[in-house]
């Protein structure tokens, strides 16, 4: 009786593949990705070739300058130009409690954006789930993509001394609960 003897890294290649194929269904990938599997995303991403892409990164730390690194570098290598993506939507998550790091979330939308090949993604969508973004001026930048932007997200309050006049209005006068 013959024996056949697989070699161990063509069998996990295609065993990755399967693993990929099985995510997605015609060429269209639903992928969710955080600081510690993203590198593992790009590795899988250039072993596919997809025409549809919808990517969630989410943030688990709380403004954590590491984590948002971390993911900037890597969402740099993610190469989405080689695909020919028809369609692409990219959803961001972060539960920020200022805007201090806005600037580089923004600044990691726009390289994933910038690796899109315009010629023939025809329809993009970018959700941003965001507090404090609302008055970026980098905002201004994605008008001049074809991609329908989504906000959502707290606001700051345009000035807090009216907030503290609001709360004080509530506590004097209890019958206006739930009118102010």
């Amino acid at each position: 009786m013959n024996s056949t003897c697989i070699s161990a890294a063509p069998y996990e290649k295609a065993m990755e593949t399967l693993e990929a194929m099985e995510v997605h269904t015609g060429h269209k990938l639903h992928f969710t990705a955080c600081a510690s599997n993203i590198r593992e995303f790009a590795g899988k991403l250039n072993s596919v070739r997809l025409t549809e892409l919808h990517l969630t990164i989410l943030e688990l730390g709380n403004n954590d300058m590491d984590e948002i690194s971390q993911l900037y570098e890597n969402t740099k290598r993610l190469g989405l130009g080689v695909h020919p993506l028809t369609a692409c939507s990219i959803t961001y998550r972060a539960e920020n409690k200022d805007s201090t790091n806005n600037s580089v979330r923004l600044m990691i939308i726009t390289n994933l954006l910038g690796q899109l090949n315009w010629r023939s993604c025809t329809k993009a969508d970018l959700s941003l789930y965001v507090n404090y973004l609302e008055n970026d001026s980098r905002l201004d930048l994605l008008q001049d993509l074809p991609v329908n932007v989504y906000i959502s997200g707290m606001t700051a309050p345009d000035d807090p001394a009216e907030s503290v006049q609001m709360k004080m209005l509530e506590r004097s006068y209890l019958y206006l609960d739930g009118y102010l």
